[in-house]
């Protein structure tokens, strides 16, 4: 969910770990890189977006501890 340029990353029974972000465009830019270390289990990491991030679709790639890997598609709206 994303209100007033803030992801709201809710985690479900999660491996506790630190995991990264990465925001791409729809160009294939990386606009945004972050990581979360997560006390595991379940509950709602809050991230700000910055001011290059626009209204339009993104991908929000996600690593999670193991090298797991998963992608949200995003839509920014102001």
């Amino acid at each position: 969910l994303i209100s007033n340029k803030t992801i709201n990353l809710q985690f479900t029974d999660a491996t506790k770990g630190t995991y990264s972000l990465v925001l791409v465009n729809d160009a294939g830019q990386t606009v945004m890189t972050s990581k979360i270390m997560h006390i595991g289990g379940s509950g709602v990491q809050n991230i700000a977006l910055g001011k290059e991030v626009n209204n339009g679709s993104y991908r929000l790639q996600i690593v999670k501890p193991g090298n797991r890997k998963t992608a949200i598609p995003l839509v920014v709206i102001d």
